[in-house]
């Protein structure tokens, strides 16, 4: 059921950035993830909250568009050389008694005194940006240093946030994992994006 792949249509990608339509969160939380890498089945039961009535709505607005048959589906991302995806530890339980890696989790927000210079000084910038530019920010950038899945998991949780209040912080976790990660490089895209976002259009 519903093996189709799906694409965000001009419409779809322009309904993202001005938000003017009356989505429901999760409905938004679909369009907003959704791609070709994976059957329109799959993303249904990855979003909760959504239909097949939903995905449809979707089509119905041209927000969405079946891939044809000769487009690539989207990358996905290498394989961690340590572990599997967390897919595969799902379907292949260990015995207790052998050691599992530990599932991943969120980093915890780091103490004041241990913030990393760049990162406590991108947050000064960070912190007199508006909802709106750092809301962007952080779902363009999320997709684009964390992979898909991780960037999938990271644009719920922004869409999750209720103002500033709430993405400050978040913005503040991803900047120090993106550090530790992919280094001093991640922080000036980061910095090039919310400067570019905040210009008037």
């Amino acid at each position: 059921m519903m093996q189709y792949r799906l694409i965000k249509t001009a419409a779809g990608h322009a309904e993202i950035q001005s938000r003017s339509r009356p989505l429901s969160r999760s409905v938004r939380n679909l369009l907003l993830v959704i791609n070709d890498s994976q059957p329109a089945s799959y993303w249904l039961e990855k979003v909760q909250g959504v239909t097949d009535a939903d995905l449809q709505h979707l089509l119905d607005e041209g927000l969405l568009g079946k891939a044809t048959a000769g487009s690539a589906p989207a990358p996905s991302p290498a394989p961690s050389p340590s572990s599997s995806p967390a897919q595969g530890q799902a379907t292949a339980p260990r015995p207790a008694s052998s050691a599992s890696p530990a599932p991943a989790t969120p980093p915890a927000p780091p103490a004041p005194q241990a913030l990393d210079p760049e990162v406590a000084s991108l947050m000064d910038v960070v912190r007199a940006t508006s909802y709106s530019v750092l809301y962007d920010t952080l779902n363009s950038q999320g997709k684009a240093e964390l992979g898909l899945v991780g960037g999938f998991r990271f644009v719920l949780e922004v869409e999750r946030c209720n103002g500033l209040s709430e993405l400050i912080p978040l913005a503040q976790r991803f900047l120090v994992q993106v550090r530790e990660e992919r280094g001093l490089s991640a922080l000036r895209r980061f910095e090039l994006a919310l400067n570019l976002a905040a210009k008037p259009a």
